[in-house]
């Protein structure tokens, strides 16, 4: 696997724990 690939996939999952800690933050506010 290219390393340039590797980075991405780094990358996105980095973005989706933001985003899922992001949702998680604004469903605990809402309750």
């Amino acid at each position: 696997m290219p390393k340039k690939k590797g980075a991405t996939q780094k990358e996105l999952a980095n973005k989706l724990g933001v985003n899922v800690q992001s949702v998680s933050n604004v469903e605990e506010d809402k309750s």
